[in-house]
């Protein structure tokens, strides 16, 4: 069984980034759940109306590695917030961060 830390973080968008992180989470999370994996949560940060700022948790799993790997990096949406009272169309930003966890290895040096 192979597991993955997954950071997200909040980016340009104030809170409607904050929103879309949370958003983000949820869809990993699902997604993890439909495949039978664990999920651990590690640490978060939120903001004063239920978004996110960052989160950091882990995922176990089979296969959970090669799944997500594609998924590191800024992603971004186009929508008008919930936040906005103008009804403009605004983009925000939240980067995602999948870290492979191996085990640890001993290594032994030999003084020569």
């Amino acid at each position: 069984m192979t597991g993955i830390i997954l950071e997200i973080r909040a980016g340009a968008g104030g809170d409607e980034a904050a929103l879309f992180a949370r958003e983000l989470t949820g869809m990993y999370t699902k997604f993890a759940a439909k495949r039978n994996w664990k999920v651990l949560f590690v640490d978060e940060s939120t903001n004063n109306i239920g978004g996110l700022k960052e989160i950091t948790f882990e995922i176990h799993g089979n296969g959970v590695y090669e799944a997500l790997k594609q998924e590191s990096g800024v992603h971004r949406v186009q929508r008008v917030p919930k936040t906005e009272k103008s009804g403009r169309i605004h983009t925000s930003t939240a980067s995602v961060a999948i870290l492979k966890m191996v085990e640890p290895k001993e290594v032994v040096i030999h003084p020569q």
